[in-house]
C-alpha cells in the first residue's frame, strides 16, 4: 500500500525574496505556529531548489493564486525581533528595477544574509560574590585571587582579563565559582568596536549669514517633514558641516533621526569625533569593514533608537531609522558613491534622493565641487542651490601657482621630482614653523619598470596593466589583483640587465624628500602606510603636528581641517587628464581644489603649487582662478555636444571571459542582437548603440574584458531594449562561457 502524503494546509502566504541573484519572488506557506509572530521584514529560512536558504518576506497575504500544493513552508524565522522596514523593502524593488539587479541582490547590501548566528552576543563577566559565606576554605592561591579582587575595587572583569592580570590558570577561576566566592554577570553587547573618546563637548558655533540662510532654509523642511533636495555648494573652508550639525540638531529636536554620508576615504577620526562632540553617544559609525553581525547589532540598536545619528560611507544610506528627518551626503561628488562590484552597482546620492522623496524628508548635497549631474539638476529646479562662497573666520582662498615641468626637461633635469620652487616653498614653511601638505595619487615606489633594450614593461600576467615597485620589501605590486614578484635584475622578455625604474609614488617623493630635507620630519599617509588598523595612530600625529611634511594620497586630501598647514603641493596635477574617460576634467579640477582647500584654512594666507606638463588646459586654468561657474558652464556645454551625462544616461554592459575568442564572438553576437531589437518600430530609435569595445583594462584576473555602450535621455527605454535583446541572447547555446555585468550610470568608464 502507498502512503500519500496530506495536501498542506494555509491561512497565511507570504511573498519571499530569495538570497539569490533572482528578479522574481516566490510564495511560501506560513505554518500555524509561525504565523502569529511573522511580520514582513522578517528574515526566513526557507526550501529552494532542494536547499535551505536565507530570504526577505515581502508581503504577506491571506490568498494565493498559486495550487496549496505546490506551496512549500517557511522553515523558521532568523529574525523575530527584528524586521527591515516598510521604506526600505520598497527601496530595494526599486533598485532591483533600476540597477538592473536580482531583488535578492539588491536585499544583500540592506540584510543580514550570511549570518549564522542571529542571537546577540553576550560577555561574561566575574566579581566576588556578596553572599558567599564566610567559613569557606580557600587555597593560598584561590585566597590571593580574591583579595586581587579587594584591591581592584571588586571589578567585574572577564575570564581572559582576570588569567592575563593575575596570571592565573581557567582552573582556579572555576573552582571559585563552583564554591560561590565568585558570581558571573552576563551583558548583551553591541558588536562594535569602541570608538575613540572625543575631546570635550562641542556647541553650536554662530552661524555667517550665508550658512545662517542655509540652515534656515533646510531647517524648514525638516520642521514641514518636506521633501526637497538642497545643494549645498560651499567653497572649501565655508562651514558646510557646521550647516549640517545645526540641521541634524533641528531634526533630533523634533525627535527624528539622520544620516550623514561621507565617502570611505574621508571617514576619519577627526570627522567622527565632530559628530561625537556635539551629539555624545547617540552618534554611530558605519565603515566597509563593518561585519555582518556588527552591522546587525548596529542596525538593532538604530531600530531601538540607541543610535540617532548614522555617519558612515555609501552603505550607511540603508540605516533603518523608525522616524528618520534628514539625509546629508557630503562630498557628494565623489565616484565612491557607486558601488562597482557586487550587484546592484547603485549610486548612493541616487538613494538618498529616492529615499527622501518616499520619506517626505529634506535631501543636502554638499560639496566645494558639485558634480556635474547636481550642477545640471540645480540649473533645472529639481535641487535648491545654497551658495557659501565665504571662508569662515574672514580665511581667504589660497593663492595657487603654476609649476610647468616641460621647463625642466628644457634644462635636462626631467628626474626631478619636487620643482625648485616647490623646494623653496617647502623651506620657507620650516623655517617658519608652518606645515605643508604634498599630494601624489600613487603609492609605491616607482610606477613601472621599463627594459631601455626592448622597450618592454614589466607587466603583471593576470592583469592589463603594470607593476608597480614598492622598495619597502623591494617587490613589484600588481594594485588590481595583488600579484607579486621580486624586483627583476633582468628583462624577463630579452635578458637585458637592470630594467629602469620609470615614474614616483609615495614612498619614492618620502625618500627624495629625506634627501632634500633630512631634518624634517616626513608623515607619509597611504593604504601601505595607514593598513591594518595603522590610520588612527597616523591621525594622532597628524592631529597633533607632529610632522613638518605631510606626504600622501588621496586619503589626505579630503575630510582634514589642519589649522598650521600654510602650502599644498601637488606632485603631478595631470594623470587623470591621460584617462579614456570623459569625466577626466572634471576629476582634475574637483582633485585641485579639493586639495588646494587644505591650505590656509585659518587666518595665515595658504599657498599651493601645482606641477603640470599641461598648464594651459581649462580644468587647471578654472582651478587656478577659483573660477567654478566658468569650468562648469565650459564643461556641459562640452557634454551637451557630446551627448554624454548628464545631458544624456548611460548603461554599460561589461562581457567577460577567460576565453578571448568565445567573449569576442559572443560580444558580436549580443549587439547584433541589440541592434536588430533596436530597428524593429520607432520605440527604441532614440537609443545609441555603440561598441563592442575592449575595455580600457582589457583583462582584470585573467578575465578578457569587452564593453558596450547604450546612451539615451529614457534609463526606461534603454532597460526595456536591453530586456528584449537579453531574452532572445538567453537562448543561444555558448552564452554560459561569457559573463555580462550591467551598470546603469557608470562611473567607472574603465
Amino acid at each position: 500500500m502507498v502512503s500519500v502524503s496530506p495536501t498542506p494546509s494555509f491561512s497565511l502566504f507570504a511573498e519571499v525574496a530569495v538570497a539569490r541573484p533572482l528578479r522574481q519572488t516566490y510564495t511560501y506557506g506560513v505554518p500555524d505556529e509561525l504565523a502569529a509572530t511573522l511580520r514582513v521584514g522578517n528574515m526566513v529560512r526557507i526550501p529552494f531548489q532542494r536547499q535551505s536558504v536565507e530570504g526577505v518576506v515581502m508581503s504577506l497575504m491571506t490568498t494565493t493564486d498559486v495550487p496549496v500544493k505546490k506551496l512549500k513552508p517557511i522553515e523558521t524565522i532568523l529574525t523575530p525581533e527584528y524586521a527591515l522596514p516598510s521604506d526600505l523593502l520598497d527601496l530595494s524593488r526599486w533598485m532591483s528595477d533600476y540597477y538592473l539587479a536580482g531583488i535578492g541582490e539588491a536585499l544583500s547590501t540592506i540584510s543580514f544574509f550570511g549570518l549564522r548566528d542571529f542571537k546577540p552576543s553576550v560577555e561574561r563577566r566575574l566579581a566576588l560574590n556578596e553572599m558567599s559565606r564566610p567559613d569557606i576554605k580557600l587555597t593560598k592561591r584561590q585566597e590571593m585571587l580574591t583579595l586581587f579582587f579587594e584591591e581592584n575595587g571588586n571589578r567585574p572583569m572577564t575570564r581572559a582579563e582576570i588569567t592575563e592580570e593575575f596570571k592565573c590558570s581557567v582552573a582556579i577561576i572555576n573552582t571559585l565559582l563552583e564554591k560561590c566566592v565568585l558570581a558571573e554577570t552576563t551583558s548583551e553587547l553591541d558588536g562594535l568596536s569602541p570608538g575613540r573618546v572625543p575631546k570635550a563637548a562641542s556647541a553650536p558655533h554662530t552661524l555667517q549669514s550665508q550658512q545662517q540662510a542655509a540652515f534656515e532654509k533646510i531647517a524648514t523642511a525638516v520642521t514641514e517633514k518636506r521633501y526637497e533636495a538642497f545643494l549645498l555648494q560651499g567653497i572649501t573652508g565655508s562651514g558646510k558641516t557646521e550647516v549640517y550639525l545645526q540641521a541634524i540638531a533641528r531634526a533630533l529636536e523634533e525627535g527624528r533621526q539622520a544620516i550623514v554620508l561621507v565617502p570611505e576615504i574621508a571617514l576619519t577620526p577627526q570627522a567622527v569625533d565632530r559628530f561625537r562632540r556635539r551629539f555624545g553617544p547617540s552618534v554611530g559609525v558605519y565603515h566597509s569593514s563593518v561585519t555582518a553581525r556588527q552591522k546587525y547589532e548596529l542596525w538593532r540598536q538604530i531600530a531601538s533608537g540607541r543610535i540617532q545619528v548614522l555617519i558612515g560611507a555609501r552603505s550607511a544610506i540603508f540605516a533603518p531609522f523608525p522616524n528618520l528627518g534628514l539625509l546629508v551626503v557630503d562630498e557628494e561628488h565623489e565616484g565612491t558613491y557607486k558601488q562597482s562590484d557586487p550587484a546592484p552597482r547603485y549610486h548612493a546620492r541616487d538613494l538618498a534622493l529616492w529615499r527622501g522623496r518616499q520619506l517626505s524628508i529634506p535631501v543636502v548635497l554638499g560639496s566645494a565641487t558639485p558634480s556635474l549631474e547636481s550642477i545640471r539638476n540645480a540649473q533645472l529646479g529639481k535641487y535648491t542651490l545654497l551658495p557659501l562662497t565665504e571662508r569662515v573666520g574672514g580665511a581667504c582662498l589660497p593663492d595657487i601657482r603654476l609649476i610647468d615641468m616641460s621647463e625642466l626637461v628644457l634644462q635636462d633635469r626631467e628626474t626631478d621630482l619636487l620643482s625648485p620652487q616647490l623646494q623653496e616653498a617647502i623651506h620657507l614653511r620650516m623655517e617658519r614653523k608652518e606645515h605643508t601638505i604634498l599630494f601624489l595619487n600613487r603609492r609605491g615606489f616607482s610606477n613601472f619598470f621599463l627594459c631601455m633594450a626592448c622597450k618592454t614593461s614589466i607587466r603583471c600576467s593576470h592583469c592589463d596593466t603594470v607593476l608597480t615597485w614598492h622598495k619597502v620589501g623591494n617587490k613589484l605590486l600588481c594594485h588590481i589583483c595583488g600579484e607579486t614578484r621580486p624586483r627583476p635584475t633582468v628583462c624577463p622578455e630579452c635578458g637585458a640587465p637592470e630594467p629602469t625604474a620609470l615614474g614616483a609614488g609615495t614612498q619614492r617623493i618620502e625618500e627624495e624628500l629625506a634627501r632634500i630635507f633630512p631634518e624634517a620630519r616626513v608623515l607619509r599617509v597611504d593604504y601601505d602606510s595607514a593598513g591594518g588598523g595603522t590610520f588612527v595612530n597616523l591621525w594622532d600625529r597628524i592631529e597633533g603636528g607632529d610632522y613638518d611634511i605631510l606626504l600622501g594620497t588621496q586619503m589626505i586630501a579630503k575630510g582634514l581641517h589642519l589649522e598650521n598647514v600654510t602650502l599644498v603641493g601637488v606632485i603631478s596635477v595631470d594623470h587623470a587628464l591621460f584617462l579614456p574617460d570623459f569625466r577626466a576634467a572634471e576629476r582634475t579640477f574637483s582633485m585641485i581644489t579639493q586639495v588646494a582647500g587644505r591650505a590656509g584654512r585659518m587666518k595665515q594666507r595658504g599657498e599651493v603649487f601645482l606641477q603640470t606638463f599641461m598648464p594651459n588646459h581649462y580644468a587647471i586654468q578654472r582651478a587656478v582662478a577659483h573660477d567654478s561657474e566658468g569650468f562648469y558652464q565650459r564643461e556641459i556645454h562640452m557634454r551637451e555636444m557630446l551627448r554624454f551625462p548628464p545631458c544624456q544616461r548611460l548603461l554599460m554592459l561589461r562581457l567577460s571571459s577567460k576565453d578571448d575568442k568565445k567573449l569576442l564572438e559572443r560580444a558580436h553576437r549580443l549587439i547584433h542582437i541589440l541592434r536588430d531589437t533596436a530597428a524593429r518600430g520607432n520605440t527604441y530609435r532614440t537609443v545609441s548603440i555603440f561598441g563592442p569595445t575592449p575595455s580600457p583594462i582589457s583583462k582584470i584576473k585573467d578575465d578578457y574584458r569587452w564593453q558596450i555602450v547604450l546612451r539615451c535621455e529614457s534609463p526606461a527605454l534603454m532597460r526595456g531594449l536591453l530586456f528584449e535583446a537579453l531574452a532572445i541572447y538567453e537562448k543561444d547555446k555558448g552564452k554560459s562561457a561569457v559573463n555580462i555585468t550591467l551598470d546603469m550610470d557608470p562611473v567607472d568608464m574603465l
